[in-house]
């Protein structure tokens, strides 16, 4: 991805079933203010920070998806 400032960004989405999950989840980041567990039609309805966010989510839904054993050095 390329973007204004002349800089090349690749991103990598991650995935995974969070179903049956009830831990409590604590951001490690100052910059985050909280952290939510949502559904997929939650999130349409949410105004996302980026149309990367809607990209990543448009991808998982309908692209298949790679095991994580793919990414190594």
């Amino acid at each position: 991805m390329y973007a204004d400032n002349g800089v090349h960004y690749l991103r990598f989405c991650f995935l995974f079933d969070a179903s049956g999950t009830n831990q409590q989840l604590n951001p490690i980041d100052d910059d985050i203010i909280s952290a939510h567990w949502f559904n997929l039609e939650k999130v349409k309805s949410l105004p996302l920070r980026s149309p990367l966010v809607q990209k990543c989510i448009d991808d998982a839904v309908t692209r298949p998806l790679l095991s994580l054993d793919t990414i190594f050095n």
